[in-house]
């Protein structure tokens, strides 16, 4: 899309849709509020795991699930420990 210089709206849209389509397909399924350990993650889809279905780490969600939440959050407070 980008050798073709498809316009960057076009190409936000497609994303946008996709996104639809994967949050629809999760909010369906069997473990979809469960935390654990699903394979497919950093663009992989075997040997890497994320801890919800739905992740930052496998869609692009604008959401953190939960451990990746309480991650960022450690580290953003051991970082600010001295600012207290």
């Amino acid at each position: 899309m980008r050798e073709e210089n498809v316009p960057e709206a076009d190409m936000n849209q497609l994303s946008t849709d996709n996104q639809d389509i994967v949050e629809t397909m999760f909010s369906s399924a069997p473990y979809s509020t469960a935390t654990g350990a699903f394979e497919g993650a950093l663009y992989q889809a075997s040997g890497y795991y994320r801890s919800e279905q739905n992740c930052i780490m496998f869609t692009r969600t604008m959401d953190f699930c939960r451990v990746c939440r309480a991650a960022i959050e450690e580290v953003i407070d051991e970082h600010t420990k001295a600012l207290h």
